[in-house]
């Protein structure tokens, strides 16, 4: 079982400003041009409230982005490492270098961070929550039309949609690195959740309830 990021709402919040030198002239991912599409991947998404316990996030949309490649380089139990490259070309490399630079061009979150190095009050952490969440939003809706110039690439990107109970299952993705970002609403609270995994040839991996990377109060028009 692979563990999500965990809830810490405080802390969070200053390390989204961490975002370092991207290149963006890397090669093509080293994967196997004759790797089969049989892995699968699955998890539950929601917050953890203290008094209501575990809520299921109905309806959340989900993004399964390719990151980069794999080789074999040996035999049984593990045959195959993962390379983790910095890859413009791939999706996943796409939507990590404009959110960065999103993140590392907004001046309010900037501002913000810089007047609160210590724990953030509950209002300028919501006010980043909120920043960070429209940087990514917007980092998706870019790498999607990216991803529409490039049509070769477009089993790159898998969506889906959580269910009732906050589920969500996909199956016949290649292996590789992937980055998973979900966006949905939890008890009138608009939320994110964020992971990376490898998935090896073969095999299905799973995320037990998820929680938020950031959630803060729905806004109703």
């Amino acid at each position: 079982m692979i563990s999500s990021r965990s809830l810490q709402p405080a802390i969070t919040v200053m390390t989204i400003l961490v975002v370092g030198a991207w290149s963006v002239a890397f090669p093509q991912g080293s994967e196997l041009p004759d790797a089969p599409a049989n892995c699968g991947l699955r998890g539950q998404v929601g917050i953890q409230f203290p008094d209501r316990g575990f809520v299921p996030a109905t309806a959340a949309k989900v993004y399964v982005l390719y990151q980069s490649g794999f080789a074999y380089v040996g035999t049984r139990p593990d045959p195959t490492q993962f390379t983790h490259e910095s890859n413009t070309n791939t999706a996943g490399g796409q939507f990590s270098w404009r959110y960065n630079n999103l993140l590392d061009h907004d001046k309010e979150v900037n501002a913000l961070a810089r007047k609160n190095r210590q724990t953030p009050s509950e209002q300028t952490a919501a006010n980043i929550a909120e920043h960070a969440r429209k940087d990514e939003d917007d980092a998706i809706a870019a790498t999607l039309e990216w991803l529409a110039k490039h049509p070769k690439q477009s089993w790159q990107v898998v969506q889906t949609t959580s269910d009732e109970q906050g589920i969500w299952q996909l199956t016949g993705l290649r292996p590789g690195s992937y980055e998973v970002v979900i966006r949905g609403a939890v008890s009138r609270l608009d939320a994110d959740w964020v992971a990376d995994v490898d998935l090896r040839p073969g095999r299905t991996s799973s995320f037990d309830r998820m929680q938020p990377r950031f959630f803060t109060p729905k806004l109703v028009p």
